[in-house]
This record gives structure tokens, sequence and C-alpha cells, in this order.
């Protein structure tokens, strides 16, 4: 009987040796390496390499794309590995190819225009973009240019940060916030200490920088926030005469006359700002507490000036009055590890119509008051809503007793 013997070949299949790991890219066609895969059985050809997508695959900003690659023999048998590739924002791969350049002086004007029109959509901006973009608004004012241009565009570049934050579309914690205020103090410093007169008005802030003459000031100078008709804010000055001018200011800060003579130069610098919501000062120590429309300060740029006045600066808060609780407080960067409000240095007095601050110095200025969160700004008081109350119950009752009255008096013909 002849024997009939069967031999069969059994490849242990290749297998992949390393496959690529999770890819981030400021590219929107990252380039990488295909996977390395290995066949056990030598005599057999190298195994066929394929990929769901290919090394240089455009992909859409913002994106995860899943990447499955295989290794197949000539048995059939395969291995296969898969990783992401994640694909950043378009604000994001913008602002790591600026953050790259070395900021100088004959760059910064470029840079900071840049910086600007990148973070213009605060939706896109994530809490890491606005903590890188803080440290390129650090590396700008470093520079110190006193060129306006430079000036408008940090100032922009805040205030979309904080539109950013207001919106609650990213998280500002408190020592970013700490930066991003100490850069746009530092940038109005050169602007203003350089003599230039810039005015910004922002959505969440407005800025001013002036010099003037000594002997062209009688009476100090007032700095004012006034609301416009459409609700806008603006910032403006008594010199200039436009401080108040479309409607009452909201709030002011008045410097007294002796302050600005203080010193032998013939001209004086000065900047004022107003912030128009309180992402900047993160407070710890009064949480329950609301702080006030808007926050004020004012910087005068001559070291002749005493740490603690003779005549106290007026602060006056033309939205507030007798009926809510206030405090006057100004922000001491040195307290706690961020800053906190302090009362040290300044009162307060309240009439009918308006909250004034008297402090004897400088900085950025506040109230904080105890009213209830749902009673805002633009609501009547506590007194003119009781008597609007009081009137709709008044006319209603008159008019249930005139008909009640109508009434008898048809029953009885």
């Amino acid at each position: 009987m002849n024997s009939v013997f069967v031999f069969s070949v059994i490849s242990e299949g290749p297998f992949i040796k390393s496959c690529a790991s999770d890819i981030t890219s400021y590219e929107t066609n990252p380039v990488w390496d295909y996977p390395e895969s290995i066949q056990p059985d030598l005599s057999s050809p190298a195994p066929n390499m394929t990929c769901s997508d290919q090394p240089g695959t455009s992909y859409e900003y913002g994106t995860t794309n899943y990447v499955t690659c295989s290794a197949t023999d000539k048995y059939g048998n395969s291995a296969s590995c898969s990783f992401n590739i994640f694909i950043v924002s378009k604000t994001q791969a913008e602002i790591a190819n600026l953050t790259a350049k070395n900021v100088t002086n004959e760059n910064v004007n470029q840079v900071a225009t840049d910086l600007e029109s990148i973070t213009e959509d605060p939706e896109d901006l994530s809490s890491e973009d606005i903590v890188v973009v803080t440290n390129l608004l650090e590396d700008i004012v470093s520079v110190e240019s006193p060129d306006e241009e430079v000036t408008e565009a940090v100032v922009g570049t805040v205030d979309n940060l904080l539109q950013g934050a207001e919106d609650d579309d990213a998280e500002i914690t408190p020592e970013t916030s700490a930066s991003i205020l100490n850069s746009l103090e530092e940038q109005l410093n050169t602007s203003a200490s350089a003599g230039y007169n810039v005015t910004q008005d922002k959505e969440t802030l407005g800025v001013q920088t002036l010099s003037v003459r000594k002997r062209s000031l009688n009476n100090g100078i007032t700095f004012g926030v006034s609301q416009t008709e459409d609700g806008n804010r603006t910032v403006g000055n008594s010199i200039n005469k436009n401080q108040g001018e479309k409607s009452n200011p909201e709030t002011t800060i008045t410097l007294p006359q002796w302050l600005l003579d203080v010193g032998g130069k013939q001209l004086t610098n000065i900047s004022f700002a107003a912030y128009y919501n309180d992402v900047l000062f993160p407070a710890t120590t009064v949480p329950t507490l609301n702080v006030s429309d808007v926050i004020i300060s004012a910087t005068i740029y001559d070291n002749s000036h005493p740490d603690v006045f003779k005549e106290p600066v007026l602060i006056q808060f033309n939205r507030y009055s007798k009926a809510v609780n206030f405090t006057c407080v100004y922000w001491d960067e040195n307290l706690g590890a961020y800053g906190d409000w302090s009362t040290i240095g300044c009162e307060g007095e309240a009439d009918m119509h308006s909250v004034t601050c008297k402090c004897t110095h400088l900085t950025s200025f506040a109230v904080l008051v105890s009213r209830p969160n749902y009673l805002s700004a633009d609501s009547p008081s506590n007194f003119d809503l009781i008597l609007t109350i009081v009137t709709y119950v008044g006319c209603a009752v008159s008019i249930v007793c005139l008909i009640m009255t109508i009434a008898i008096i048809l029953s009885l013909k």
C-alpha cells in the first residue's frame, strides 16, 4: 500500500514592531512614518503595509483623525495597529507660529498687531491658548515700545482675552490674570511716559494716556466713563471736554490740582484705565460681595509723589446710592498670592444718587456692594420698585371699587 503524506505550512504571520504614537500637529498635512512590521518566516517576502490614511494627508483644523495600518503576508495573515492624529485649531496653529518668533524692536509692531488679529474671536481661545498669549504679551511689553500701534494692539488683545473669559469660553487663572494686568499697565506706562496721547474704547475696557502742560490745569483733571445711547461705554476727560459728552458719566476719578503740580517738569504724563468686568481682579477675601460695574484706575508718572496724599483722590460711582451697602476698595497687588481688594486709605459716603470714595493713593478702585444679584445696575432701586408695586396694586383696587359702585347703583334702580 502506498502511503500519502500531506504537509501543511503554517506561518506565524507578521507582527508590528513599531507603530506611530498619537500625533498632535499644527500643520493640516502632517508627515509620519509607516509602522515597521516583521515577518518571522524569513523565506517569505516582507508583508504588505497599508494604512487608512497616508503620510501628508490633509485634514481640517480642529479635528481628530483615526488612522489604522495593517501588515498582510502572502498567506493572508495580518497584524494591525492604530493611532490618532489631532489637528489643532487654526487659532492655536497661528499662535504657535507667532510665539516661535523672537520679539524685537524691529518686529514688535507686527507681532503685536498679529496677536490682536489672531485672538479677535474669543470663542476659539482655550484656557491653554490664553496662557500662551499671556506669555507673548509679556514679551511684547518687555520691548518697551511706545509706538501707538503697539499700545492699541496690546489693549485690543487684552480685550479679546477678557471677552473670552467673560463668556465662559475659557478660564483665566489668578496667576494669568495678574500677568495680563501687569502687561497692560506696563504698556500704558511706556506709552504715557513717552508723552503719547492714546484713547482706546473696547467692549471690556477703556484706556487713555495723556501728556498735559501743568499751566493748562487749574482744577485738576477728571477722567470718566460714560454710556452712549447705543449702550456702549466710552472714556474721556475734562481737559479734552469729551468726558460726559453723550450722557452723565457713570463713573469718574478726579485728580486734585496739587497732585498734578508735584515735581519740576512742565508736562504731566497720566494714564487712566476702566475695566467693565472683574476678570483681572480675582478677589478671594470677599467672594460674597459684588464688584461695581466699572473698576477705574489712574497713574501719574512722576517719582516725586508721596506714598500717601495730603488730599484724597475722588472716585464717584453714579450707579449706586444709599439703597445698597457698599465698601470703597482698591486693588492691592501685594495681598495674597496675586492681589486682592483692600480698604486701607479709602473711605466713602453716599447720597440718593451716587457713592463717592475718597482715597489717599492711586491704583485701581471699585466699590463692593451687597445688593442681591438679581438687582442689576440697570434695574430700579428698591424704593422705586416698591413705588411701582404700590401704584399697580392701588390702580387695581380702585378699578375693583369702581366696578362695585356701578353695580350697586344699577341694582338700586
